[in-house]
């Protein structure tokens, strides 16, 4: 009781501990952040996955017809709740007079695809989860109707990254525009090469236009800036018009039951689908096992990876720099042991151990350390829920834009604490806390009473 009441009473008086209680609070705050935004930004990637493709895509290795019985049989799995398919294509859209952007080209089907993913959220207008949405929702007779990501339609602010939504409505909700595209010639095979050695294939250019019933926002920066999404039948019928009778897909997306397992799950994909091509497509073996099932996770490991390796890094920078902490504490502490030698020698006269004496001054150090890791997490806490009004501050006040969705991927910071970070550094705060103090603790231990109080 005698130690913790010193401790207590020195933290009251020793106004300059206040430093050392504010260093550790500076320094797990500062890791807290840091763990935390990179946590952020590689959570949101994996999450966005799973909300734009679903939780796993079945790539085929070419166009697959009667699609339509390989969902049911996948969705007849207890392990797998919804299917969807997409034709996926490149082309040219060309929005308004001497505006023509490249583009990634989704053939889609709405009603699946709002069982599969979160297509229902990032559309501005049909922005309800209580409706199923559709690309002709006035249900206009023989109009080609489509979705367009909001990046090929407008620039967010440049200060900002944030879209005026209400102004991309009014101005291309309805407006007509044309897609360039293009396929094979199914009637013909092989390369072509002209008489200067350049391969021709048979590729046949199409024109598709239609008008804008919906705009799309992913809130991710690659999808927003590049996508355009079609009826799977239009798209299939326009690009293969010999296969009318037949709708085409290349890639199939995948919701996973909520209790399922991910690595059964695909290997049911893999028997369902190769019993799929072999029996309704008649492909071979080789053909089939080039197919790519792989989950969104998967998809995004190597970008994971480069963000979990510049989290790595910067907690690795972060912590040598805290490690002045040790040494500060060190310093406040011998300085104390010198300051208070008088109160020290009276204890051990009383009859106090050296080891009583020894630990009066660890308890002081971890005391610091708690109530100095305690502010810190409160401290990161803060910064991280408020990180995007505090982005917006540093942008206001000095020009600086700290994020740049087009290389942070969003057009929002992540502002979720990353309680993993904080198990550790919480600990660690304390720990260097205690490790500051064992070297003044030593010292003030070996104080020898007759010889200070002699002379008092």
């Amino acid at each position: 009781m005698l130690k913790f009441f010193l401790c207590l009473k020195y933290l009251r008086r020793k106004k300059i501990i206040i430093l050392s209680i504010a260093a550790v609070a500076i320094s797990c705050a500062l890791l807290i952040s840091v763990g935390s935004l990179f946590a952020g930004f590689i959570n949101a990637l994996e999450n966005t996955a799973n909300d734009f493709v679903g939780d796993v895509v079945l790539t085929p290795n070419g166009k697959i017809h009667d699609y339509d019985i390989l969902i049911e049989k996948l969705t007849q799995n207890s392990q797998i709740e919804a299917a969807t398919p997409v034709l996926s294509t490149q082309g040219l859209v060309h929005i308004g007079r001497g505006v023509v952007k490249g583009v990634s080209v989704w053939g889609i089907d709405p009603a699946t695809r709002a069982k599969v993913t979160k297509i229902g959220k990032s559309l501005l207008l049909q922005n309800d989860p209580n409706i199923t949405p559709q690309f002709n929702p006035q249900n206009s007779p023989d109009a080609i109707t489509g979705f367009v990501s909001i990046g090929l339609l407008a620039s967010p602010d440049p200060d900002t990254d944030k879209y005026d939504f209400d102004s991309a409505k009014a101005e291309f909700i309805g407006k007509n525009v044309v897609l360039t595209t293009g396929s094979m010639s199914a009637s013909e095979s092989g390369v072509k090469f002209s008489s200067k050695g350049n391969a021709a294939s048979n590729f046949k250019v199409k024109k598709i236009p239609f008008t804008i019933s919906d705009i799309v926002f992913a809130g991710i920066y690659q999808m927003d800036t590049r996508y355009i999404y079609l009826p799977i039948d239009v798209l299939s019928q326009k690009l293969y018009p010999e296969n009318k009778d037949q709708l085409m897909a290349n890639i199939i997306h995948i919701k996973l039951a909520a209790d399922a397992n991910s690595d059964e799950a695909v290997a049911a994909i893999w028997s369902i689908w190769s019993e799929f091509a072999n029996e309704t497509l008649g492909w071979g073996s080789f053909a089939i096992s080039q197919a790519n099932i792989e989950t969104a996770k998967q998809m995004q490991a190597a970008n994971a990876a480069e963000l979990q390796k510049q989290m790595n890094m910067l907690l690795m920078i972060f912590g040598i720099v805290s490690t002045a902490v040790v040494l500060l504490i060190f310093c406040i502490f011998y300085m104390i042991v010198t300051t208070k030698i008088k109160d020290i020698a009276i204890i051990k006269s009383f009859g106090a151990s050296a080891f009583t004496v020894y630990s009066i001054f660890l308890y002081y150090g971890m005391l610091i350390g708690i109530f100095g890791a305690g502010f810190g997490f409160l401290l990161g806490y803060y910064i991280i829920k408020h990180i995007n009004q505090i982005e917006e501050w540093i942008r206001l006040a000095f020009g600086l834009k700290l994020w740049d969705s087009s290389i942070y991927l969003f057009t929002k910071t992540p502002d979720q604490i990353d309680y993993s970070t904080v198990k550790w550094v919480l600990p660690a705060a304390v720990i260097s806390a205690i490790i500051g103090a064992i070297i003044p603790a030593i010292s003030a231990a070996r104080v020898k009473p007759v010889k200070i109080l002699q002379y008092e």
